[in-house]
């Protein structure tokens, strides 16, 4: 039985067949899996899910790292809309370390940062540590 708007998911380390969507409509794809796929290992990904399911696409360290200003920022997250685009997650999630606290300063530079950068289909899934 399926609840709308309950998402029940794992995550990922590899490319799921379709037979895991039966058990699963969601699945976060697992940073190792982020960071070494090739762009073909990302379609494939995507064209197993089906459009009901959601994938859930990690963000890498460096762009919280990078306090969300900068060079490095700007270039983590157009890599990481270049990967979503392969994969067709709408949903990234966005994992900030244990000492970064949601200060006014952090909250409006990631506010900031965010405002022009994000597209109408993708939202950000904030998990703080």
């Amino acid at each position: 039985m399926r609840v709308e708007n309950l998402y029940i998911g794992c995550v990922i380390t590899g490319v799921p067949t379709k037979s895991y969507w039966r058990d699963f409509n969601l699945f976060e794809c697992s940073e190792s899996v982020a960071r070494t796929a090739k762009p073909k290992t990302l379609v494939r990904i995507g064209e197993n899910a089906p459009s009901e399911g959601k994938l859930v696409f990690p963000a890498p360290e460096s762009l919280s790292r990078s306090g969300f200003v900068g060079a490095a920022a700007e270039s983590a997250w157009e890599k990481t809309l270049e990967k979503i685009d392969k994969i067709g997650a709408t949903d990234v999630l966005l994992r900030t370390p244990g000492d970064f606290r949601p200060t006014q300063t952090n909250v409006e530079r990631m506010s900031t940062f965010f405002a022009s950068k994000m597209r109408p289909n993708v939202r950000i899934v904030w998990w703080a540590e």
